[in-house]
């Protein structure tokens, strides 16, 4: 059996050939980001961590004899990890220095939410038959029998009746309500974000150009997404400490001149309900929650989820 011994020749952690660059967020498109693993060896004794966000912008810095890659004076240690003990009195721990990370947004599937009411418009009252619909990626193409006059942000609305096939037999269904025009709409096509099933089959319907029914508020199933950004306190600009950081409120519809919440939007109500047209014609979302987190050593991570409004 090996008898222990100190070495003064690891006085100073040595990074070996076993050391790493992690690329965290590869799979959100971010190859920049970089988490540096230099797996280091050094007598026990001698051992002691570096200041948390010291740069590693040379080995001195990082207190190791040599950097195992090239310096980055944009990465910031955050933590030694998975110190262990080894033969000789010596320990081998994983010394990790990190970039800021960029901004992330992450799909994160769909859920229900009450989307507030939107008042009504009489618009033109004419009358135009859809003569297709068909659905993707949550925009509904609806190709008119002639000409409507509309463009993006012009409300209207719509009756489409169609089927479903299940178990070799169809089940009509009918969607009508509120529309709003997106980008993309022109002569006689209309697109808008809403609902229809994937099997869904058009059969006919209409649409009233210019003309709103309004809505109250209704439960409609939207696609949702996580965005993530990054800070670390004294290096981020404008964030001295974790409570700077501001957090994103829950969506709500209120009257600002009284300062309650109020079930449908309008010109006296904050958004207005042209606002929030336009928020639907730029496929923006609305923010359901948001929070803080230690992601490395003080780097912070933000998080806010978010409904794509309809």
């Amino acid at each position: 059996m090996s008898l222990p011994y100190t070495s003064g020749d690891f006085t100073t952690p040595r990074a070996g050939t076993e050391s790493w660059v992690e690329y965290p967020f590869i799979e959100e498109g971010d190859n920049a980001t970089k988490v540096y693993h230099l797996v280091c060896v050094v007598n026990e004794a001698d051992y002691a961590p570096v200041a948390l966000d010291v740069t590693m912008a040379d080995a001195t810095n990082a207190d190791v004899i040599d950097l195992p890659f090239g310096a980055d004076a944009d990465a910031y240690f955050v933590g030694d990890y998975n110190k262990t003990k080894i033969e000789g009195g010596l320990v081998r721990f994983d010394r990790q220095f990190a970039n800021i990370p960029a901004s992330t947004v992450d799909p994160a599937g769909s859920e229900i939410f009450t989307f507030p009411g939107l008042p009504s418009t009489a618009g033109t009252g004419t009358k135009i038959s859809i003569s297709s619909a068909s659905v993707s990626n949550n925009v509904i193409t609806l190709s008119l029998a002639s000409a409507h006059g509309m463009s993006s942000g012009d409300n209207f609305r719509y009756y489409i009746r169609g089927y479903v096939t299940r178990y070799g037999r169809n089940y009509y269904n009918y969607f009508y309500g509120n529309g709003v025009c997106i980008t993309g709409t022109s002569g006689s096509t209309i697109k808008l974000y809403t609902y229809l099933p994937d099997s869904f089959t058009f059969a006919n319907g209409y649409v009233y150009p210019f003309a709103s029914r309004g809505r109250k508020q209704v439960s409609r199933k939207s696609s949702t997404q996580f965005e993530y950004d990054y800070f670390l306190p004294g290096v981020s600009a404008g964030i001295a400490s974790s409570q700077e950081i501001t957090l994103p409120q829950r969506f709500e519809a209120y009257r600002y001149t009284e300062g309650n919440t109020v079930e449908t939007l309008s010109y006296t109500t904050e958004p207005t309900n042209t606002e929030y047209n336009e928020i639907v014609d730029s496929d923006g979302f609305l923010v359901l929650d948001s929070g803080i987190s230690r992601w490395k050593g003080n780097i912070i991570r933000r998080s806010v989820k978010s409904i794509r409004a309809i």
